[in-house]
């Protein structure tokens, strides 16, 4: 988990965490 641009690297990741909350909801 190194991040590259820091800044871009961490909005990456918060999206990431979110798709995958939306794609486990829609699952469900």
């Amino acid at each position: 988990m190194r991040g590259t641009e820091g800044a871009r690297g961490k909005r990456i990741e918060r999206v990431k965490e979110r798709w995958r909350l939306h794609c486990v909801h829609r699952a469900l």
